[in-house]
């Protein structure tokens, strides 16, 4: 196994956030990076720094708009007196704004709301370098698989699978595994992204709705009380040029290692039905006993099993990681899903 990883990560720290309505120490964190980093290296994998790639991949998957507005919208908005940390405080709500009179500028305080679906991604000065490093890694990674790697692993920090073609949110910024998919498909191969996050992966879903070139699917909690709560149903399938392209599998509150397998299993079945040729693999750890943000009750021996599920697709394996936000067990649960991927 190879792996990206970069150290511009940790430019992104915004001293506080919102989370479930409360102003807090983001969850989203440095320290993620540094527990990653030493499961790679319990594992004796020595991450590579991932190659600088040109923003028109970027914008295979990204609106201009957005793009513009991480890269410069948090300089001009200090420019006009905002604080250190960028948050919306007002939303571009579709019954707010007539149809077709959104008028977006990028010196307006208003900005920040029409990008952003919630309060918990703060923009901070490092956020745009850490975003696009993450990027960088994911692309790497899959600029590794075309030249024949069978099993990359890229370190993305911060995560990516909620942010959509022309939004960010869910501490997602810029949407890596998308990004990889898409460059995969650009040299001609038929990609899968096997979502494994525990929260619904909206910013991927919006980005491949109509794309009939991937199968995107998503494991999560379910929405009735799962983040992002308003997408990840079953009903979900795709658009009018991509039906059945779309598949959401949800699990119900404290799903456990051999119920969440058995859903995996059904998962690997409709990419084997598929015929892909490569699989990204949005990894989120969040999914943990311990973790925060969940109420499902997975192990690190599952993390084992689920890799070894996932590695008898016998096809070439970019993970990209995501969510992950009990520090305590995150390097325990990525080297079980890694060493499960090896053995």
């Amino acid at each position: 196994m190879i792996a990206f990883a970069s150290d511009q990560h940790f430019l992104h720290d915004p001293p506080y956030a919102f989370v479930r309505g409360a102003l807090a120490k983001p969850l989203e964190r440095p320290s993620r990076v540094t527990q990653l980093r030493a499961a790679l290296a319990d594992l004796g994998i020595v991450p590579q720094p991932p190659a600088e790639h040109d923003i028109a991949d970027v914008l295979a998957v990204h609106d201009r708009p957005l793009v513009d507005f991480l890269r410069s919208g948090f300089a001009e908005a200090r420019a006009l007196g905002a604080p250190e940390v960028l948050i919306p405080d007002i939303f571009a709500h579709e019954r707010l704004v007539p149809a077709g009179r959104w008028r977006p500028q990028l010196a307006s305080p208003a900005l920040p709301g029409a990008m952003c679906f919630d309060c918990s991604s703060p923009l901070v000065e490092g956020t745009w370098l850490a975003a696009l490093a993450s990027a960088h890694c994911a692309l790497s990674g899959a600029r590794a698989i075309e030249s024949g790697q069978p099993l990359v692993y890229s370190l993305c920090r911060p995560p990516g699978h909620h942010a959509g073609g022309s939004f960010y949110g869910g501490f997602c910024y810029l949407n890596n595994s998308a990004i990889a998919a898409r460059y995969l498909i650009s040299v001609g191969r038929k990609p899968a992204v096997l979502d494994l996050d525990i929260h619904h992966g909206n910013g991927t879903q919006a980005i491949f709705w109509d794309d009939p070139r991937v199968l995107a699917i998503s494991i999560h909690q379910h929405p009735s009380y799962g983040y992002p709560y308003f997408t990840g149903y079953t009903d979900e399938v795709g658009g009018s040029q991509a039906e059945n392209m779309n598949c959401n599998l949800t699990l119900d509150r404290g799903c456990d290692d051999v119920t969440y397998e058995g859903v995996l299993e059904a998962a690997l079945d409709r990419i084997t039905l598929f015929g892909a040729d490569s699989v990204v693999v949005p990894l989120g750890l969040d999914g943990h006993l311990a973790d925060p943000l969940s109420e499902t009750a997975l192990t690190a021996s599952g993390y084992v099993a689920f890799a070894k599920a996932v590695r008898q697709l016998d096809v070439p394996l970019l993970i990209v990681q995501e969510g992950g936000y009990a520090t305590e067990v995150l390097r325990e649960s990525l080297r079980a899903f890694l060493g499960g991927l090896m053995s």
